[in-house]
């Protein structure tokens, strides 16, 4: 798999698209404030953070009790048509432990599909893709 680095435009597409997917899925309460600064997540989710890799993007959100923090990674998959978009994502829970992986497929009329579930591995982690993960590969 061969990586490269996002242009800016690249990272705030694919930021943008990962708060449409949190509000189009509600993955979020309506009310829930995104978290835009490192300093404002606790140390453990800072941590994850500093771990996203170049061709990643993060997302914080609070409602004031519960933290929802997200990992986005663009990925390609053999059958993605055009106008469709696939993200990899990796949800944490507040202590920034890994909950679930998934693929999510947001077709052209703007619906989220989920794809597939991954195993357990992290988007932009040092330990490399797992198996369920190779049929995709990084977009470019």
């Amino acid at each position: 798999m061969s990586k490269h680095c996002m242009t800016r435009g690249d990272a705030r597409r694919l930021g943008a698209l990962l708060e449409e997917f949190a509000r189009e899925r509600r993955y979020v309460p309506e009310d829930a404030q995104g978290i835009e600064a490192l300093d404002e997540l606790p140390l453990c989710l800072q941590a994850r953070a500093r771990k996203s890799d170049a061709d990643s993007q993060w997302r914080a959100w609070t409602d004031g009790h519960r933290i929802w923090f997200v990992v986005a990674q663009r990925v390609r998959f053999p059958g993605e048509e055009a106008g469709e978009i696939t993200l990899k994502l990796a949800f944490y829970d507040h202590d920034g432990v890994l909950a679930a992986t998934g693929a999510w497929l947001r077709r052209a009329t703007g619906q989220w599909v989920l794809y597939s579930v991954l195993d357990d591995q992290p988007v932009a982690d040092d330990s490399g893709p797992g198996d369920a993960c190779r049929q995709f590969s990084l977009a470019s």
